[in-house]
């Protein structure tokens, strides 16, 4: 799916807990793709990810 919306020019951003394969598929997908390491079975790494109220 991201490689479809990057291919029709939007912003790509990637959550994955496997980092290499993010950063490799974000290297694919090309800028303004962004990618946060995020694990979902962590609090601390989705309350990180959250936005500021």
């Amino acid at each position: 799916m991201a490689r479809r919306f990057a291919a029709e020019g939007a912003a790509v951003t990637i959550a994955d807990v496997l980092r290499e394969e993010g950063e490799s598929l974000a290297a694919e997908l090309g800028p303004p793709t962004t990618l946060h390491t995020l694990d979902v079975t962590s609090s601390s790494s989705t309350v990180a990810r959250r936005p500021a109220a």
